[in-house]
């Protein structure tokens, strides 16, 4: 497996996919989003300012909404593949219909770990060393 969750704790190897259920609590309750509530995956950089108040990046490097119908959060290879090896921190907030907002999970943490053979493997023609000579 390319990932790990651990709690809000999230290990992926960069351009790998990424598939995780997320839940809803609701007043101590499972809480289904409604048709025209909106679920939103934020991810900065874990780089905050000198005094510590807010992080040095100002828009998330990843944006996705997390379908209603699925409540899966799926990052694609190409969301990650072009980010630096490291630490980030993220969130997911659901937007309530009223207009309500409810960030459920905060400043998480997210590590983005290399991909030594690249996205497709060694696939360059390169010799393993063994030309049977």
């Amino acid at each position: 497996m390319s990932f790990s969750v651990n709690g809000t704790s999230i290990t992926l190897t960069r351009g790998d996919t990424f598939e995780t259920p997320i839940e809803i609590k609701k007043n101590g309750e499972d809480y289904t989003p409604a048709a025209n509530d909106k679920v939103l995956f934020s991810l900065k950089r874990d780089l905050m300012t000198a005094d510590k108040s807010e992080y040095i990046d100002e828009k998330p490097l990843i944006s996705k909404v997390i379908p209603n119908d699925t409540m899966m959060l799926i990052l694609d290879p190409e969301d990650t593949e072009n980010l630096p090896f490291g630490k980030y921190v993220y969130d997911i907030k659901i937007i309530f219909e009223s207009g309500k907002v409810n960030t459920f999970i905060e400043n998480a943490k997210f590590r983005l770990s290399p991909n030594v053979g690249g996205r497709y493997g060694s696939d360059q023609g390169e010799s393993d060393g063994n030309s049977g000579d």
